[in-house]
């Protein structure tokens, strides 16, 4: 008999009895309810410091309107709106920096890392690096642009050595036919970056409650799978998938308010894994227990 997930999740919540239902649920049917209620813990969570992050993304975008007016973008290279051919620094939110440099000759401005310890160089023919400060002078750099190149969290050391990894990069290629601008008003960058925010948390939270929940669940059955070997009736392995699955639906729900309301000391991976860990274990014995219960009234015990 098939369990539909609005009935699974209430049952998981409320005890015991659906599980020997569920244990014979289909595979799939299980993986779709576990892809399911991912999604919701994703945006339970989400829900939860979305706002935050939001308003300090918008303060950083407020700070690149006032100091480049906008973005202009052409098969040539990025610069800004305001003055294309100055050179500049300035800060975001969070003591991140940007330097704008418009001259390939150009050196680091002498503010260059002076009040913060990360930010982004920016090359007005459309090459992007992210840095960040460590100690002894050295400096670990990524181009965010670049995934397949050969920067890869490089560590380099001094000013005059981020600058030229810095050249050594590609620049980003925009599919405009030569001549042709878009200028990123104010306006496009704030909804940009409003779909940028969304997509982004969306793709990271759902792969936090989604991947790692898989990697533990794998893990948990594979070791319990082992430890049973030789014994008289085990769970057979898709069982103990399909029970594991369905253990974790309320601590992913109470784990994903805990997350979303920021508690001191609780994660959601701390919660998910001693949760599902403890309850599928009181699952299994009580699982157990209604077996030898049937088998004895079979025997006339």
């Amino acid at each position: 008999m098939k369990t539909n997930f609005f009935r699974a999740l209430y049952g998981t919540c409320a005890g015991l009895a659906v599980f020997d239902r569920l244990r014979n649920q289909s595979f799939a049917r299980a993986c779709g309810h576990l892809l399911l209620m991912s999604v919701i813990s994703a945006i339970i969570i989400g829900v939860g410091f979305y706002p935050a992050l939001k308003l300090s993304i918008h303060k950083s975008l407020a700070a690149v309107v006032e100091n480049c007016q906008g973005i202009l973008c052409s098969k040539t290279g990025i610069q800004p709106v305001l003055e294309p051919e100055r050179s500049r620094y300035f800060m975001l939110h969070n003591n991140m920096s940007v330097t704008y440099l418009a001259d390939n000759n150009g050196g680091l401005p002498e503010a260059f890392g002076k009040d913060c310890d990360m930010g982004i160089l920016w090359k007005r023919d459309g090459r992007f690096v992210l840095w960040q400060a460590l100690d002894g002078g050295k400096y670990s750099v990524v181009s965010p642009f670049n995934p397949l190149g050969r920067m890869d969290n490089m560590v380099v050391y001094g000013k005059d050595s981020l600058l030229a990894e810095l050249n050594k990069i590609q620049s980003v290629r925009l599919d405009l036919k030569a001549g042709e601008s878009e200028t990123l008003t104010p306006e496009k960058l704030t909804a940009l970056t409003d779909l940028a925010i969304m997509v982004g948390v969306g793709v990271l939270l759902l792969r936090k409650t989604l991947l790692e929940v898989i990697i533990y669940i794998g893990m948990f059955a594979g070791v319990t799978l082992l430890m049973n070997i030789g014994r008289p009736h085990r769970l057979p392995f898709k069982e103990l998938i399909v029970l594991a699955i369905y253990a974790g639906f309320p601590p992913m729900l109470i784990g994903s308010v805990a997350e979303a309301l920021e508690l001191p000391y609780l994660s959601f991976n701390m919660i998910y894994v001693l949760g599902m860990t403890f309850y599928l274990i009181v699952i299994m014995n009580r699982l157990e227990r209604l077996r030898q219960e049937q088998q004895w009234r079979e025997e006339g015990v």
